[in-house]
């Protein structure tokens, strides 16, 4: 049932039974399921207070702008999100053989955090890929690596060209390799910021606890010349599936 406009009563009006059905408890039930309207009221409006005894209402704005108040005693608006705001492009759970989160809008700054990660493999590392028109680059990459052991404070190194992917490890040897033993993860984050062309540079941190108990630190830096813009993010293991956490990937618009 619709909401029905009040009555006009005249005096002397005998009120039925049918009245107090259509205009108390149908139009209550209406209000309850939603039923209210304002003037010239469209689909993905906004309704807000105009004062303490009337809505109004807020017409829809266009994608990505933002829901903006301007203070008391003036209507909120929709503004177009100035330049580095930060945008989620993507997350997804760790449960499948490689991960890719899709970059459908041209940006010069991404962020890419590690949560908790685990693959099916013992002994295992990551890899950080990229594809230019869904095409998934994995060949070309430099990559440095520096870090060190909670374990006897050891430092570590690696360094690489031509490589398949940016290591986001220094762990892939035996008994300190990431696997899916209790407590045994890999988080973190690296930037990737496009500098002349399409040259990506790539540098960032990773944090990983072995099932011995042991953390390693890692400091990743890299780059890569691409032929043309990202469109994913690829987070590969070296070897089996990912077993478990969560990638996220967020851009920064900078003008």
């Amino acid at each position: 049932m619709g909401w029905t406009s009040p009555k006009t009563w005249a005096t002397g009006y005998k009120v039925l039974a049918s009245d107090l059905q259509t205009y108390l408890s149908d139009n209550d039930a209406a209000l309850r399921a939603g039923g209210i309207a304002v003037s010239s009221q469209a689909a993905q409006d906004i309704l807000y207070a105009s004062s303490s005894t009337a809505l109004s209402r807020l017409a829809a704005g266009v994608a990505g702008q933002l829901l903006t108040t301007q203070g008391t005693g003036s209507p909120p608006t929709w503004e177009t999100a100035a330049s580095g705001v930060w945008t989620l492009l993507g997350r997804t759970a760790a449960s499948s053989g490689s991960i890719a989160v899709a970059i459908t809008q041209t940006v010069n700054r991404i962020l890419v955090v590690f949560n908790g990660i685990q693959t099916d493999t013992d002994d295992n590392g990551l890899q950080l890929q990229f594809s230019v028109s869904s095409s998934v680059i994995t060949a070309g990459y430099t990559s440095l690596n520096y870090g060190a052991y909670t374990e006897g404070v050891s430092l570590i190194f690696g360094s690489g060209s031509g490589l398949a992917g940016i290591d986001l490890d220094l762990f892939g040897t035996a008994n300190n390799g990431l696997g899916n033993a209790a407590g045994e993860e890999l988080s973190g984050y690296v930037w990737v910021v496009q500098g002349d062309s399409n040259v990506q540079y790539i540098t960032g941190v990773t944090s990983y606890t072995n099932a011995n108990g042991v953390m390693i630190h890692d400091t990743i830096s890299g780059f890569i010349d691409l032929a043309g813009a990202i469109t994913h993010i690829n987070v590969v293991p070296e070897a089996g599936n990912l077993d478990a956490g969560e990638v996220a990937v967020y851009e920064v618009a900078i003008s």
